[in-house]
């Protein structure tokens, strides 16, 4: 869980959620950016003082090294694609075909790391109650997170679509990046894939719980503005879904991938 808290925010998701929630997607994608580059610096200092333990041994360097490998020369290369004469226009057409295909290859991160758990029986002996557990404290994490974003963000008084953008990406965490970090921990794969399974379970549960509260926010705006628009009128302070769709993705209307 410590190591789950500690990455950056989604690549896709966090994005995604901001479009659904009606918040500013081109800030998201900045924040996206910016933090995931940051933490291929902040993160290997911060695994190597929570693991330090006796009989454990973490080299900073060297994780350091492995996520500029995989997290970094992935994102500067994808960048120099884009000034390749007909790839951007090219990505630009299939934007939501690609956004499928990354996000199968993130699942198949954890999926890999859990597979190769159970096929040395590592899951042996582990409770339902535990699991349930394990997400419940997670979202209490994340709850924790949001707490700490909106109070701030209601103080420096931000516009509604900066603000949603904030605390939602703020919030978010990257199972990818997270799952990877364990993969380069000095433990078995057994060992490894067993640390992976709390992080998919809480991952799940937080995308859950802000599926459900992007909705709902989009749906509380939309019953807001159409009380300001005319508060005489009762049939109009009823928004269709057609209307709720317009709202949610006026930002970016390309959006509309859901994200594991």
């Amino acid at each position: 869980m410590q190591i789950y808290f500690i990455v950056p925010c989604t690549i896709s998701a966090g994005v995604i959620l901001t479009a659904q929630a009606g918040g500013a997607v081109a800030l998201s994608v900045l924040l996206t950016v910016f933090c995931n580059l940051a933490a291929v610096f902040t993160v290997p200092p911060l695994v190597a003082w929570i693991i330090n333990f006796e009989d454990v041994q973490l080299d900073p360097v060297k994780l350091l090294i492995k996520l500029l490998l995989t997290v970094l020369l992935p994102l500067l290369v994808g960048k120099a694609l884009r000034y390749i004469p007909h790839v951007k226009p090219c990505v630009k057409k299939y934007s939501n075909t690609l956004k499928v295909i990354s996000i199968i290859l993130l699942t198949m991160i954890p999926w890999l790391k859990v597979s190769q758990a159970s096929a040395q029986k590592a899951f042996t002996g582990i409770s339902v109650g535990s699991l349930f557990a394990v997400v419940g404290w997670g979202l209490a994490m994340h709850l924790l997170f949001i707490i700490i974003v909106i109070f701030p963000c209601f103080l420096l008084k931000l516009e509604k679509p900066v603000l949603k953008s904030v605390v939602i990406m703020a919030s978010q965490k990257s199972l990818a990046v997270a799952v990877t970090i364990a993969g380069f921990l000095p433990f078995t794969q057994a060992e490894q894939g067993l640390l992976s399974l709390p992080l998919i379970l809480i991952h799940l549960g937080i995308l859950v719980a802000d599926s459900v509260w992007a909705s709902w926010w989009i749906s509380w705006d939309a019953k807001k503005e159409k009380e300001k628009a005319d508060p005489g009128d009762v049939t109009t302070n009823l928004a269709s879904d057609n209307e709720l769709d317009d709202l949610s993705c006026k930002e970016n209307p390309q959006l509309h991938v859901s994200s594991v």
